[in-house]
C-alpha cells in the first residue's frame, strides 16, 4: 500500500509541475521574445513603411441622359482632400456602366496632363455588352491619370447611361 500512495503522490506531483509549466512557460516565452525582437529603421537597412494618408479612396457616380434630375454629368478633381492634404493627381482604376434603351458604348472626356503633347482634350471611348432587353452594361480595368482641378465629363451613346467610376486621390 505504501509504494501505491508512493507512486500516486509522485505523479501528482509531476502532474502538477507540468501544469505550472505549460501555464507560465507561453507568458515567459512571449516576454523573452518581444524583448529580443527589435526593429530598427537605417538607410543601410530601412523598413518600408507608407503614410496613412498616402492614397485616399475615390469614386464618383455620373449619368448622362434625360432623366438623370441631380447626378452629375461631369466632375472636378479636388486639388485637396478631406484633410487638407494636397492632391498631386486622380487615379481612374475602374469603371462601371449601366445603359438603358440600346446604347453599346460610353466615353470619358478630360483634359490631358499638364505635360501634354498639345492635345486639346483626350477621349476614352468603352465598349459595353450588347443590349439585352434594353439595357446595355460593361466594367473596364483602366489606369487614368488626371491632374488636380480638371474636369472629367462623361456621355452615354443611349437616351440614359450610369457610370461609376473608383479609384484613389494620390498625395506623394
Amino acid at each position: 500500500m505504501k509504494i501505491i500512495k508512493k507512486v500516486v503522490t509522485t505523479l501528482g506531483g509531476v502532474f502538477l509541475a507540468a501544469l505550472l509549466v505549460t501555464a507560465l512557460a507561453p507568458r515567459a516565452v512571449r516576454g523573452i521574445t518581444a524583448t529580443l525582437v527589435e526593429i530598427t529603421n537605417t538607410s543601410a537597412n530601412p523598413v518600408p513603411t507608407v503614410s496613412a494618408d498616402a492614397n485616399f479612396p475615390y469614386e464618383a457616380f455620373l449619368c448622362s441622359g434625360f432623366e438623370c434630375g441631380v447626378t452629375p454629368t461631369s466632375f472636378s478633381v479636388p486639388s485637396a482632400t478631406t484633410t487638407g492634404v494636397p492632391v498631386k493627381r486622380l487615379v481612374i482604376e475602374d469603371l462601371n456602366a449601366n445603359c438603358f434603351g440600346g446604347g453599346t458604348a460610353v466615353e470619358l472626356v478630360l483634359p490631358p496632363s499638364v505635360d501634354n503633347n498639345g492635345l486639346s482634350l483626350l477621349a476614352y471611348q468603352f465598349l459595353l455588352n450588347p443590349p439585352s432587353s434594353g439595357e446595355s452594361f460593361g466594367r473596364a480595368t483602366v489606369r487614368i491619370y488626371v491632374d488636380p482641378s480638371a474636369t472629367v465629363s462623361f456621355s452615354g451613346l443611349s437616351p440614359q447611361c450610369f457610370v461609376t467610376l473608383t479609384g484613389h486621390l494620390e498625395t506623394k
